[in-house]
């Protein structure tokens, strides 16, 4: 069975920033240039999520695309699209009937889940952990050679070389998305360590990226926590639709934040170029939006007056 391209930015997710469904601007960051193109060209790598073929061969019943179809295409991706739809009828109301809609505290898990998800499924997200694991593999592995080399007494075990092979799809799959005990610990932390907040945008001039989930980090000394997703004095942001974007600030630092708690409210166009700035500043190479043009020109204004910036992404 051949690889699939594993989309970490799903295609269904994209179509809410799409006029038609298919095409996307885009800004390119390397050059600043604007451009459109199918939705199924945009964050994909082939093989992302594709098991290794011996991770196959020592699993009965497994296939190498198991995680792309079985859980993200079958599972994960018409769910958060279904969520998503479901908020946008909430914003959609709250905007109709003039006043604020507040959420009840009990569906932030289910949001903070379809977050996370998002969050750890990214291809950097997969480097980092497999960085990770192959360095304390190998420091575990010297340790081991200068054990039996001493019991041995016999220092040519020093120097064999063993190399770590890792399957990053798995890695990623089992310390992240698809662990049940961490996931339930990260989507506690999002629902109790943060107050939520959803800007509503009536111009429909929120963007997103290839890493529409951004964590911004006010304090550098902040404990990595739930790989960088649960860290002290941040704010994490996430753009639903061109309408609707999701704020979580860690309460602690926030205090404030508590009067929008769980509410439906209006964005201020400062609003708007702020997080399009954040979305802009936190991508790796693209960013999209209904009108990628406007964002960029208000981008590069908004950056243009900023002599210092006091958040930070962590990388680990």
């Amino acid at each position: 069975m051949s690889e699939l391209h594993g989309h970490y930015v799903p295609k269904g997710y994209l179509r809410f920033f799409t006029a038609d469904e298919e095409q996307i601007n885009y800004i390119k960051k390397k050059d600043n240039s604007v451009s459109h193109t199918n939705i199924r060209n945009v964050c994909s790598i082939n093989g992302l999520y594709s098991l290794a073929p011996e991770t196959v061969q020592k699993t009965e019943g497994t296939n190498v695309n198991a995680i792309e179809n079985d859980f993200f295409s079958d599972s994960f991706e018409p769910y958060f699209c279904g969520l998503i739809r479901q908020l946008h009828e909430i914003k959609e109301y709250s905007l109709k009937q003039n006043h604020k809609v507040c959420i009840p505290d009990s569906d932030k898990p289910i949001i903070a889940f379809c977050l996370a998800v998002q969050y750890f499924r990214h291809p950097v997200i997969q480097e980092q952990l497999a960085k990770l694991a192959t360095l304390s593999f190998t420091q575990m592995l010297e340790v081991f050679k200068r054990l039996v080399a001493n019991i041995e007494h016999d220092k040519r075990y020093e120097e064999l070389t063993i190399s770590v092979v890792t399957d990053k799809a798995l890695l990623q799959f089992t310390h992240t998305f698809g662990d049940d005990a961490f996931m339930n610990r990260v989507v506690s932390a999002l629902a109790n360590n943060f107050y939520w907040s959803f800007l509503c945008d009536i111009g429909n001039g929120f963007i997103t990226s290839d890493k529409p989930v951004t964590v911004e980090c006010f304090d550098p000394n902040a404990a990595w926590e739930n790989v960088g997703l649960n860290m002290k004095s941040s704010i994490i942001s996430f753009p639903l639709t061109p309408g609707l974007l999701l704020v979580l600030s860690e309460k602690e630092t926030f205090p404030a934040s508590i009067n929008d708690d769980c509410i439906f409210k209006l964005a201020t166009n400062e609003d708007v170029i702020y997080y399009n700035w954040v979305r802009y500043r936190l991508a790796e190479r693209f960013v999209f939006g209904l009108d990628a043009e406007q964002a960029l020109h208000n981008i590069i204004d908004y950056d243009s007056h900023q002599d210092n910036i006091d958040s930070y992404e962590y990388q680990a």
